[in-house]
């Protein structure tokens, strides 16, 4: 296929290829046209075998091949599990860049990177595993590196709503199958969130403890001070799972050193890949954007905002495939 993009087309793997974030995956890569020589998809268990596409051509998942995965200049991981594992451990035998978009792997040594942010920290040579950040890092770490330029972020307080398909397919079966079991009087399945997330708020704290969920908490405050180069303790932010299929949202207050003036903040959340004015996941429908709410300055150098962005392209996706790109040029330079 021919792109847009410049040097060598190269060999990628995925794993986790009919995920929802597999999916998403595939869509992008077609439509920022990836130089691409060879794509490979692999799984285990019950997705070996499953008939997908890319760019409207049928391909078939296969098992995991170690030399194959030796061979891929870039290894993009869609899901958690041990496929993923035994993938990225066949992957660094040969020279590729792992790309792990699920956090299959967290490592307090492998670099988070945000594109937008510190596309300075990305390695430059193979047998690299590089983290993107979860959804809700990924774009606050976006707002702010907008909002923070000229003056010093001090700390960021807030709260991320995440919504169920950070789960996968099976997550929003669940809603669906409450939701309709709700309003029917039937049963309301909780086989993956231990309790009842249609119309309700449920805060990802006790899915750790309920269900041994990763501690998300943790991860976004770790997450977002390495990328905005924050002390631990000036980021606190908690999640909570949303009765929502798709689309994030996050409530915010910032300390800066001098905030801008709203003005400012306004011209600069104005422009792409930024949309200002108030927007609720319920009216994301097909859009890219940041969507921001200047929510007013709230004393002590604090500005107060609210966020809302489509989850899984413009949370994760399109940053990891702006990652894949900036690693293209070099690819073959050997570690």
């Amino acid at each position: 296929m021919k792109s847009d993009a410049t040097g060598a087309a190269l060999k990628v793997a995925m794993v986790g290829a009919t995920s929802v974030l597999g999916r998403e995956l595939r869509r992008v890569l077609w439509d920022r046209r990836f130089p691409l020589q060879e794509i490979t998809m692999m799984g285990d268990g019950e997705d070996t075998g499953k008939i997908t596409e890319y760019g409207g051509e049928a391909h078939l998942v296969g098992e995991l091949d170690p030399e194959k995965l030796a061979r891929a200049d870039i290894l993009f991981i869609c899901e958690q599990g041990q496929a993923a594992r035994h993938a990225m451990t066949a992957a660094a035998a040969g020279d590729a860049f792992i790309i792990d978009l699920a956090d299959a792997h967290a490592d307090a040594d492998d670099p988070v990177i945000s594109m937008d942010i510190n596309a300075h920290a990305l390695p430059t040579h193979g047998a690299a595993h590089i983290r993107a950040p979860h959804q809700a890092a990924q774009i606050l770490s976006t707002v702010l590196g907008a909002l923070g330029k000229g003056t010093t972020i001090l700390e960021v307080r807030g709260t991320a709503i995440t919504p169920v398909s950070d789960g996968g397919e099976p997550a929003v079966e669940e809603l669906y199958r409450q939701t309709a079991g709700i309003l029917s009087c039937g049963e309301k399945p909780e086989r993956i969130f231990s309790r009842q997330v249609a119309f309700n708020a449920v805060p990802h704290a006790l899915m750790n403890v309920q269900q041994g969920w990763p501690d998300l908490d943790a991860r976004l405050r770790g997450e977002l001070s390495r990328i905005l180069d924050l002390e631990a303790d000036a980021v606190s932010m908690r999640a909570l799972v949303g009765s929502v299929f798709h689309g994030i949202s996050l409530l915010v207050s910032v300390r800066f050193e001098r905030p801008p003036a709203p003005a400012v903040r306004r011209r600069r959340l104005s422009r792409a890949p930024f949309s200002f004015g108030p927007q609720t996941p319920a009216d994301l429908g097909a859009s890219q954007s940041i969507h921001v709410s200047d929510l007013g300055d709230e004393g002590g150098g604090r500005v107060g905002l609210w966020i809302v962005a489509d989850n899984l392209r413009g949370g994760c996706v399109a940053n990891g495939v702006a990652i894949a790109l900036a690693l293209a040029a070099h690819v073959g330079e050997g570690s």
